[in-house]
């Protein structure tokens, strides 16, 4: 509810297909994200924002385009200071909050 008492309409998601959400190497993701390709790396060690693809054999790391909403969530919060360990659990909520429209 907004300030007025009125219910706020609620955004709808829907499925992106593959071809509308294209796979970004780890370097456009950084610069498109404005996180470091390091700190993307760390931020798939701890959990925080996984790539959507990893080959194996060379080990380069892919994300989806939509992911680029996480990353900047975790942007804002990480400038906001907020522990990495809490900036975690508020992108995991924001993101099931996404899919679950």
């Amino acid at each position: 509810m907004d300030e007025m008492g009125m219910e706020r309409e609620r955004p709808t998601w829907t499925a992106v297909s593959p071809a509308a959400d294209p796979l970004l190497t780890i370097g456009v993701f950084a610069r498109r994200s404005r996180l470091s390709m390091k700190a993307l790396r760390l931020y798939d060690r701890l959990g925080l924002l996984r790539p959507a693809d990893v080959d194996p054999e060379s080990g380069y790391r892919r994300y989806r385009e939509s992911q680029l909403v996480t990353a900047r969530l975790v942007v804002m919060l990480r400038r906001l200071d907020m522990p990495l360990h809490r900036s975690r659990r508020s992108s995991r909520y924001h993101t099931r909050s996404l899919s679950s429209g």
